[in-house]
């Protein structure tokens, strides 16, 4: 019979364990839990109530056998992010297949920010705009079609290529050619030093040529990982099998069960009850329940994450430097950390929190309500202000309510429209907004904060919410483009988010945590910072 263990990942409250991972030029840090799941109440109910694989949903399944042995345990996961591309890489649902073990890119990056091999072993740059990847020998897409030249050079060429490509090589005119059946050259447009970094990116998976038939192409039974898709049902779940022609370590789980869980409670309540053995997501509010939850703990550690106040900065209000100021002197920083989220966030001190190891040498803002009342006042503002959040991440709505509480003393008068990203994000990407409050990691698609810079805040960036732009700024950020040299990068992040606290370029709040909810029968557990990667080789489950 075989044993099911249910993994979710969500986060807990002070009382749980605290973990310091910084992600810019750090060492790795591995933390192996064990933990064993307790009784609860179901969640099955709760979640059918809120929506969760309550509509009639479509199975899509891989033709291949499944391989894994009945001995073999099956990691039940609860995702908070679910697909929202029919499992697309193209899209931000490719972040979710690297998590499960499913796909892999030509390299991938570790927490500091640094490159390694994964389906390349090597690669240099041969000339401005070219590089070349050597490609590991013997490996085989989940389909049974070897990972060859030909192949890795038709996965480049669709994603270079398609509509809307993957935000890590968007624009850099991406383009691959086989040079032998080994080896691949990749050029762009202009000169990039960060192309081995931009391909570690999930949105580049290789995936098998037959994949490609289909538009987006399908991930299933065509990935190169340890575990490979056998089925998926919109809305509800993934369920992922061994692959037992693995190149690398032969993973110790039989398979995989991800569950869709987009509500955080009913995430949480279906780990307390034994039904997952990993959550994400735990609400902040929970964190002591599932700590005090026999066999149950929750991980936190720092991630490359902020939580910010974005102001449109293009039309009134936020266009004023001064009732900016007002906004970033009325929110109380180290309130919300300490007291709302109970220490499982850092007070927001810049854009870049504690999970780097350089220092913007910025500070936590002061709160002055006198000051910002004053510059409230001389602006003048004929009506409520908008905020709007999302609840996919569970703290935020709340977090929305406690800000607009500490405006309201500075006399801004706000009103919260509370509604799903996908609905809001086509208005505030095209400046019909005043405020929203957004988590957003800074090294989300490339591991460089670089990228972040120039894509979120220069005048060109495709996706500037602030709508800032500052020709002094993108002085500061051009030379990245070609530079390099860590050392000289490092001073360019200082110096432009200087920049940003002085034009008070939206308001960073809170420098976010992990918190992952984990059965302690899990074992080998990686904590990674990227969130790039849950499901690994290494993990199995104690009987």
């Amino acid at each position: 019979m075989s044993t099911t263990i249910v993994v979710f990942i969500p986060v807990s409250r002070s009382s749980v364990r605290s973990i310091r991972l910084p992600v810019v030029a750090i060492s790795s840090l591995v933390v192996v839990f064990g933990l064993q799941a307790a009784s609860a109440p179901t969640a099955n109910s709760a979640a059918k109530k809120r929506g969760v694989a309550s509509k009639a949903t479509t199975t899509v399944a891989s033709t291949a056998p499944a391989k894994a042995m009945a001995k073999d345990p099956i990691l039940r996961v609860a995702l908070s992010f679910p697909p929202k591309a029919g499992l697309s890489v193209f899209s931000d649902d490719a972040f979710l297949l690297a998590r499960l073990g499913a796909t892999e890119s030509l390299v991938k990056a570790n927490s500091a920010g640094a490159t390694e091999p994964l389906l390349a072993t090597s690669w240099e740059q041969k000339a401005p705009t070219t590089w070349r990847f050597i490609l590991r020998s013997g490996v085989k897409f989940h389909d049974g079609s070897p990972v060859d030249a030909a192949a890795v050079a038709k996965a480049l060429n669709a994603v270079g290529s398609a509509t809307t490509p993957p935000r890590a090589v968007r624009g850099i005119g991406l383009k691959a050619s086989v040079v032998d059946a080994t080896t691949v050259e990749v050029t762009t447009t202009k000169p990039d030093p960060l192309v081995p970094l931009r391909l570690s990116s999930p949105g580049t998976a290789i995936l098998a040529s037959a994949a490609y038939a289909s538009t987006p192409p399908s991930p299933i039974n065509s990935g190169t990982g340890p575990f490979r898709i056998d089925s998926f049902t919109p809305g509800q779940r993934i369920n992922l099998s061994r692959n037992d022609s693995y190149w690398g370590e032969k993973p110790k789980l039989g398979g995989v069960e991800a569950r869709l869980i987009l509500d955080a409670q009913a995430r949480t309540n279906a780990l307390r009850a034994g039904e997952l053995d990993i959550a994400e997501g735990v609400p902040t509010s929970q964190i002591d329940a599932v700590r005090s939850t026999p066999g149950l703990d929750v991980a936190i550690f720092d991630l490359p994450r902020t939580t910010t106040l974005y102001l449109n900065t293009s039309k009134p209000p936020f266009n004023q430097l001064n009732l900016r100021r007002a906004v970033d002197l009325a929110i109380d920083r180290k309130a919300l950390a300490s007291k709302l989220l109970d220490g499982a966030a850092a007070p927001g001190a810049g854009y870049f929190g504690p999970a780097v190891s350089w220092d913007p040498d910025v500070v936590v803002g002061a709160v002055d309500i006198t000051e910002a009342r004053n510059l409230v006042a001389k602006a003048g503002l004929p009506e409520p202000i908008r905020l709007w959040t999302y609840p996919a991440r569970a703290e935020l709505p709340e977090l929305a309510t406690s800000i607009q509480g500490m405006l309201d003393k500075a006399g801004l008068e706000t009103k919260i429209t509370v509604a799903e990203y996908d609905t809001l994000e086509p208005k505030v990407l095209s400046g019909d907004y005043d405020m929203f409050l957004l988590s957003r990691s800074y090294v989300v698609d490339v591991p460089d904060p670089g990228a972040f810079l120039v894509s979120d805040f220069s005048c060109a960036g495709g996706y500037n919410l602030n709508r800032f732009c500052s020709p002094t700024f993108d002085d500061i950020v051009k030379p990245l483009a070609t530079t390099s040299d860590r050392a000289a990068r490092t001073r360019i992040f200082t110096d432009a988010a200087k920049v940003l606290e002085q034009e008070i370029v939206g308001v960073p709040v809170l420098h976010d945590k992990a918190r992952i909810g984990i059965s302690n029968k899990v074992r080998g557990y990686v904590a990674d910072p990227l969130e790039q990667r849950l499901v690994t080789p290494a993990l199995s489950l104690a009987s």
